[in-house]
């Protein structure tokens, strides 16, 4: 039988962030298209109107959506990069500050003695395990294996086909039939994505749907009653 090889824990925490990305993004997209559709269709009761309308919005998400993944992902691992080289500095002009620190973090823990200067000598011997130390014990900065670019495709496909869920019956369905089918198949997606996060986020995943389903069903309630007033104002 063939081994199943065990994921590195780099490709784990990259796999993970994908699904986070994915799981936001469609959570986005169906709420906010669900809650816009809604209120375009009690706004003008035409169907073309919601289309087009929908459509425009779900596109503009998508990118807007992608391009703060993008920013925000990149702006964590430059914030832990310009811890790096902040330490890197210390350890190259004030090595003496550096040791003592070295030596504070494993007193605090504890040691004592001919011990606590043979780990602190250990340490400071290899500049990558004295550069680890400092940023793992000292300024609790860990390493980023999130991939910008991988992770803002991921929440720009996810907006895309979640924004098309409440979309899609105007466009297949007669608009007396869309706006009750729009509500019903978003808000059982909703719950479907919604159990799936429970998986990421050690959650029942019943709860989970449900409170997914609450938030969704919420953000409809309130685009259609601003829709409802949009409405009564233009009339």
């Amino acid at each position: 039988m063939p081994r199943i090889r065990k994921p590195h824990p780099g490709e784990q925490v990259n796999k993970e962030s994908s699904i986070r990305e994915i799981i936001f993004g469609a959570e986005d997209g169906f709420v906010s298209t669900l809650g816009l559709v809604l209120g375009m269709a009690s706004a003008t009761n035409d169907s073309r109107v919601v289309i087009i309308a929908g459509a425009v919005y779900v596109i503009a998400e998508a990118f807007s959506m992608s391009a703060g993944t993008y920013l925000s992902s990149k702006a964590e691992k430059e914030y832990y990069q310009s811890k790096v080289n902040k330490e890197n500095w210390e350890i190259d002009h004030i090595p003496d500050a550096e040791r003592k620190e070295i030596r504070d973090i494993y007193y605090d823990k504890g040691f004592r003695g001919g011990l606590l200067s043979s780990i602190v000598s250990k340490i400071t011997s290899n500049r990558k395990t004295w550069l680890k130390v400092m940023m793992d014990e000292e300024l609790h900065v860990f390493p980023s294996k999130i991939d910008p670019i991988k992770d803002s495709i991921a929440m720009f496909f996810a907006s895309i086909a979640a924004g098309l869920v409440p979309l899609l019956p105007f466009i297949l369905l007669p608009p007396s039939q869309s706006v009750a089918v729009s509500i019903v198949v978003t808000l059982l997606a909703l719950f479907l994505a919604g159990a799936f996060k429970g998986r990421f986020v050690d959650m029942d995943w019943k709860r989970s749907g449900a409170e997914m389903l609450i938030v969704g069903a919420i953000a409809a309630a309130i685009g259609y009653g601003v829709g409802l007033i949009s409405g009564g104002l233009v009339h």
